[in-house]
């Protein structure tokens, strides 16, 4: 009978050391599950501002409640936040979206106030989000997209307002900032610089609604990257509007539609600016014109023309300069004349540059009137074929009508 036993044993014990250990591993992977279910179901909460004082960094405001250390200056991380109220929702300090982890936040209605900087995408190649269809935001400081250290900070503006003293899309070298306005309002109320492009890589989509500020101006590319995407809305600003503002920076503006006005429209004067004008929608005006040696000028027709840059100043422009003029889509029915630039005066004649027509054209950079017109000619013989075709067409209708009164 002891035989027996020792060979069952013997038989048995592995059999059981390896459901044991199947158990065990069961269980862990059925606790790791329930921890990752639970971090999802924590990874979404909602203001309800059920606490009554109104503070964005009191937990019971939100459902669910988020964890211990969850406030605005240490950064909203890990973490969706969204915000649809009626209240007006406060931090004391400044707000960070995606801090030490990914965020995003969802601003639906109600008024945030920041008491602070507002800073979407803040360091160590974390990437914030925010999606804003409704309400206000206002902060006593900077708006930022990418701040530091590899960030990405990306922002879609239906609806609603953002207010802060002044703006930066990529901050510091490395950085992104992306920023997309379909609607609404964004104030710039302070007097610091504002930067597409400060040193890190910035850009602006401006689709609708209005981007201004009412006493600075905004640089496209400072000492980075900028880009200024425009196809409608407006854009004012009380200072200057500069592509490539400092040294080893570029911007590019390219608009086609909607408006804009400034002080001076300054192009390529210390980095390199671009300025690409597109079709006949857009309406430009500006006090005055500076393109330096580092500057762009692309006219581009559409089918029904191009706009007009209106200047009540002078246009100053470097010899280096490069003005083309892209004619390849237009195609004019009869002589005609477009404007390209209007001033009380010009200093200096950039190059310039004539693409793609396909008839005769001409352009005038009229240094006494102050005036860039471009002349499209089409070919004589044209003018010469469309009376001849004419007096073909009503002899030949007259003859229909002789047959058919014999008929």
């Amino acid at each position: 009978m002891c035989i027996v036993m020792n060979l069952l044993k013997d038989k048995l014990t592995p059999i059981i050391r390896k459901l044991m250990t199947h158990m065990v591993r069961v269980a862990i992977f059925s606790f790791a599950l329930y921890l990752t279910n639970d971090k999802v179901a924590e990874g979404s909460i909602a203001w309800t501002g059920a606490d009554g004082d109104g503070l964005f960094d009191t937990l019971g405001n939100w459902d669910p409640e988020p964890p211990s250390g969850f406030n605005a200056a240490t950064g909203v991380n890990n973490v969706d936040i969204t915000i649809d109220t009626t209240d007006t929702v406060t931090t004391t300090t400044r707000l960070d979206i995606g801090r030490t982890d990914n965020a995003s936040m969802s601003m639906a209605s109600g008024t945030l106030i920041v008491g602070g900087a507002y800073r979407i995408g803040v360091t160590g190649g974390v990437t914030g989000t925010v999606n804003h269809t409704g309400g206000t935001v206002n902060a006593s400081g900077l708006f930022q997209l990418g701040t530091t250290n590899n960030a990405n900070g990306f922002y879609t503006l239906d609806e609603g307002s953002v207010i802060a003293t002044h703006m930066s899309l990529g901050g510091a070298a490395g950085t992104s900032g992306t920023m997309d306005q379909n609607g609404g309002t964004v104030t710039l109320d302070g007097t610091a610089g504002s930067f597409i492009g400060q040193s890190g890589s910035g850009t602006y989509n401006l689709s609708g609604g209005t981007l201004s500020r009412s006493t600075g101006g905004l640089a496209v590319g400072q000492a980075g990257t900028g880009i200024l995407n425009q196809t409608g809305g407006s854009l004012s600003l009380g200072g200057n509007l500069a592509l490539g503002a400092a040294a080893g920076g570029s911007g590019t503006y390219s608009i086609s539609g909607g408006s804009v006005q400034a002080n001076d429209f300054e192009i390529g004067l210390s980095g390199t600016g671009v300025l690409n004008l597109t079709g006949n929608t857009a309406s430009m005006s500006f006090a005055a014109l500076d393109a330096g040696d580092d500057a762009t000028v692309n006219f581009v027709f559409s089918a029904d023309g191009i706009s007009s840059i209106s200047l009540s100043g002078t246009a100053e422009v470097t010899e280096g300069a490069t003005f083309s003029v892209d004619g390849s889509a237009y195609f004019a029915p009869e002589p005609t004349s477009f404007t390209l630039i209007s001033a009380e005066t010009f200093v200096g004649q950039p190059s310039i540059s004539l693409v793609g027509f396909q008839q005769e054209a001409s352009h005038d950079w009229n240094q006494a009137t102050g005036e860039f017109t471009v002349m499209v000619i089409p070919e004589p013989a044209l003018f010469t074929l469309i009376p001849a075709l004419l007096a073909v067409y009503l002899v030949v209708k007259r003859r229909m009508r002789a047959c058919t009164h014999q008929a």
